[in-house]
């Protein structure tokens, strides 16, 4: 394959274009350097002399982490579609995918920052599916980082990680940095010996980049039967460039808010936890470690007391539905939290760490870190970190300042002073894509009618079918008013327990997660059989089911003209075995799919999606696989949604999950053309009609969340109510 290497090296990341300082072209084992501005229009020339070429004498160009040369170029003034025009061929997707699952790429030999080559091996069977990071617990029972072992590192996703592991190629990592650092920290004056020392290091950097490529597509289409081939690495390559071309635009931020909140960390930190007291005491005071000091913290921190929570727990009776660590304490995870959040102290102690966790970004030593990543035209722009994820979803960096990330009360921090900011969203997209990828007809019928979780309980009789949900409210069918408070409560209620099931089978729940799912959904106390070990409970025989969904219904009917679901004798594992058992009998074409398809993997070793991405052998977790077609589905559609935005001109400032979100000076004219674009990417991933997935799409007043609407929400007015009064009082 006719093929350039190419490299570049610039300052000035957080700006609307970075600021060149030299390029290196691989061409024939030739390497043509370039030194900027001096040679900035022989550079032009030379790139639009191959690039002009007839497409089929045009090389592909093969470049690590593209969003960082495309970027360079964009500066260099091509224009979006003139990138999206040429074949990018990155090794980083291919070794993405080798790397997120596959044992033997995801282990083996790494060069410390010490200089000392080491090999690291899988870790045993059982310790599969544990979250990557390990973790510990401090004297409260509150879980702490700890140091995995060395002996199960993962191999880093960086190119000299890649060249360590598959080439043996020692990278000095200090030089490394001490070339990164000159190259930013001279911004262009440089004397003429740092100026031959850049260009010997961007040299460095590109002799390997073809080898790396060969290497790297071998094994990944010997390892997908040839699924995975070079249009499939293309097209991928195609989304990190359009990262980098959202790179370029940048979220737009208000700074003086964002200082605001940066420079009363303490006072919102301190408030919080008296908010949280008063329901509670499940905070106390500690003095500060050395080390805790020396990383910026003060003197006495706030920390979570085990033996109050322990106490809470006890008063509550929730002891034996509670997880626990393996060290015996109960969890205080916020799924855990989540699971329980229909008891007013758990939710707000749940939304007060949501809280605490994301303010930490802004305490002093580490809101210079998101400062830096502003420009001068107050925008913040960071890595967007594509196929982070082994779906290949983007994963920016939240330490970094990524907003979107956070809590959705920090939103108000995203404002532009001159443009409008728009959201499109694929509406409940898992669920849609649930049925299509299963082929269940009635998983389909299900999100058609607008509301799945209601179709879901209305077809099992369980509520009434004379209603019918418009904006959070239910209404009667006939007279289109809302109903009386009562049955407004039950439909609600009854609602939130289908949603638990529907969610939770797409992510995988096991029937105790779901069971403490529902109960949280209920918003109701446990009964005595739920403060029961789970273990006869779970074995306990269900009802007979009938085909009917009315009859399956009426076979567990026990007091006349109520359902036994409403009645609190039943535990909550018995109606989530229930409901579980109605997810069964009414979509089984999905549970038949489920069964292929990881039939399909355990015999092909590898899933693959449309675009070419990839879930390689390696991962254990039925749920991760079952899932993976229906998320990797999703973000196929994001992926080719906001390719089609950038080359219609829209000026994307991010993605999140299933939402793009733009700015724009003519608001009608680009919801018009985001939402053709988004319709456009279904019909191109799913074959099917555009309509096919529902797309919503709001302005910025609407779709971002505002401090002042937020204190009408009664389980976390407290909370923002406290964060209200510094971000708003005090401009």
């Amino acid at each position: 394959m006719n093929t350039i290497q190419f490299d570049s090296e610039f300052w000035g990341s957080n700006e609307p274009h970075v600021t060149p300082v030299c390029a290196v072209i691989r061409l024939m084992d030739t390497n043509f350097t370039y030194w900027f501005p001096r040679d900035k229009e022989k550079f032009i020339t030379d790139w639009r002399k191959v690039m002009d070429l007839p497409i089929e004498k045009r090389p592909a160009i093969i470049s690590y982490y593209t969003s960082a040369e495309a970027r360079f170029l964009t500066a260099m003034g091509f224009t979006p579609a003139e990138l999206l025009s040429w074949t990018w061929l990155d090794p980083y997707v291919i070794w993405r995918m080798l790397t997120h699952s596959h044992p033997s790429y995801k282990y083996g030999n790494y060069f410390t920052k010490q200089g000392i080559w080491k090999t690291s091996v899988p870790p045993p069977p059982k310790e599969y599916g544990k979250n990557k990071n390990e973790w510990t617990e401090d004297e409260e029972g509150n879980r702490i980082h700890q140091k995995p072992d060395p002996k199960h590192k993962e191999l880093g996703k960086g190119l000299y990680d890649a060249l360590a592991a598959r080439f043996h190629i020692e990278v000095d990592q200090g030089h490394k940095e001490f070339m990164r650092d000159l190259i930013l920290n001279g911004k262009g004056n440089y004397t003429d010996e740092e100026r031959d020392r850049i260009l010997l290091y961007c040299q460095e950097d590109v002799i390997h980049l073809k080898k790396l490529f060969i290497d790297l597509y071998t094994e990944i289409h010997k390892a997908t039967s040839g699924k995975c081939d070079i249009p499939q690495i293309a097209q991928l390559s195609r989304y990190i460039v359009c990262c980098g071309i959202m790179e370029d635009v940048g979220i737009p931020v208000d700074v003086e808010k964002l200082r605001t909140l940066g420079h009363n960390y303490y006072p919102v930190d301190d408030d919080l936890i008296a908010h949280c007291n008063m329901s509670y005491p499940i905070y106390r005071e500690r003095k500060s470690t050395k080390k805790e000091r020396e990383a910026g913290h003060r003197e006495v921190r706030w920390v979570e007391s085990q033996d109050a929570f322990q106490k809470f727990i006890a008063e509550k009776r929730y002891g034996d539905l509670w997880p626990k660590t393996e060290t015996g304490k109960f969890k205080k995870d916020d799924n855990t939290l989540e699971q329980f959040s229909g008891d007013g102290v758990i939710e707000l102690f749940r939304h007060t760490k949501k809280s605490r966790n994301f303010i930490k970004y802004f305490r002093p030593e580490g809101f210079e870190k998101i400062e830096k990543n502003i420009g001068s035209d107050n925008r913040l722009r960071l890595l967007l970190s594509p196929f982070a994820s082994k779906t290949g979803r983007n994963q920016p960096s939240i330490s970094q300042g990524y907003i979107f990330g956070m809590s959705t009360w920090l939103r108000p921090l995203i404002a532009d002073p001159v443009k409008t900011l728009i959201g499109g969203d694929f509406s409940a997209q898992e669920v849609a894509l649930q049925g299509w990828v299963s082929g269940d007809e009635k998983f389909l019928s299900a999100y058609a009618s607008g509301d799945p979780y209601t179709w879901f309980a209305q077809v099992t009789g369980t509520m009434v079918d004379t209603v019918y949900r418009e904006k959070n409210k239910f209404r009667d069918k006939e007279t289109k008013e809302p109903v009386d408070p009562e049955l407004q409560q039950t439909c609600k209620t009854i609602r939130g327990s289908f949603k638990a099931v529907v969610l939770g089978v797409g992510f995988g729940m096991g029937l105790q997660k779901l069971a403490l799912s529902i109960t949280a959904s209920r918003m109701t106390s446990l009964s005595v059989l739920d403060q029961q070990t789970l273990k006869s409970a779970l074995i306990s025989s269900d009802p007979v089911l009938k085909n009917q969904a009315e009859e399956i219904l009426q076979s567990i009917l026990v007091v006349p003209g109520n359902t036994d679901l409403q009645k609190s004798q039943y535990s909550a594992p018995y109606r989530a075995s229930t409901y579980l058992n109605y997810h069964h009998k009414i979509f089984q074409q999905y549970w038949r799919w489920r069964d292929c398809i990881l039939k399909k993997y355990y015999e092909n070793s590898f899933l693959s999606l449309y675009d070419g991405w990839c879930l390689l052998y390696g991962e254990d977790r039925d749920t991760s696989i079952a899932n993976f077609p229906v998320q990797g589905t999703a973000a196929c559609i994001l992926r080719k949604a906001v390719e089609n935005c950038i080359l219609a001109g829209l000026s994307i400032i991010s993605p999140l999950h299933d939402c793009i979100y733009i700015v724009t000076d003519n608001e009608e004219q680009d919801k018009k053309i985001l939402e053709t674009c988004m319709r456009t990417a279904v019909a191109s991933v799913c074959g099917t009609s555009p309509e096919f997935i529902r797309i919503d799409l709001k302005k910025h007043e609407t779709n971002w969340c505002s401090f002042e609407s937020t204190f009408t929400e009664d389980k976390q007015a407290d909370v923002f109510k406290v964060l209200g009064k510094y971000m708003i009082t005090r401009f």
